[in-house]
């Protein structure tokens, strides 16, 4: 099943993905993984806001 991820921007070729808070440290990083594009761009809407607009985030494939 086809999966996806929201990715926030850094710089203009560096994205990162939105991460769980695993609460441990920083190198156990996980990201949110959705099965419904639609709810990750319903999520990815609450951090368009933070960051001025949709070009600083975006919706992707997820593999894991």
């Amino acid at each position: 099943m086809k999966k996806y991820a929201v990715k926030i921007m850094l710089s203009a070729d560096d994205w990162i993905y939105v991460t769980e808070d695993t609460r441990d440290n920083c190198w156990d990083l996980v990201p949110v993984v959705f099965n419904d594009k639609k709810e990750a761009e319903k999520f990815a809407k609450t951090w368009h806001h933070k960051y001025n607009g949709k070009r600083f985030v975006k919706v992707v494939s997820y593999e894991s």
